[in-house]
């Protein structure tokens, strides 16, 4: 059965270097990036979608469809593994994971 897992992407809560300027890459490291890819390329991640911008804080809410719940768990460690929870969490909430 497939899995859904929504998170709300909040950038304005992503780190911010010395200058007070935004770290593009802690939106998704490349690190991250390529485990996207990886999960892309063998099936395990079928849809990758993004809603509007909220127009007051450009928040956004991230949905993911992977063919299932075993998947999503492999994702989630994989992240883990390298840290990125620690990297871009402060810009993520609202995190929930259903069967579809």
């Amino acid at each position: 059965m497939a899995h859904k897992m929504t998170i709300k992407v909040s950038p304005e809560l992503l780190e911010r270097n010395a200058d007070g300027v935004e770290d593009p890459m802690m939106v998704l490291t490349n690190e991250a990036m390529a485990i996207n890819d990886t999960f892309v390329a063998e099936g395990k991640m079928t849809e990758v979608t993004e809603s509007d911008p909220d127009i007051n804080d450009g928040s956004y809410i991230l949905t993911t469809i992977f063919v299932d719940s075993a998947a999503c768990d492999e994702y989630l460690a994989a992240m883990a593994a390298i840290g990125e929870h620690e990297k871009s969490g402060s810009s993520r909430s609202e995190f929930s994971r259903e069967d579809i």
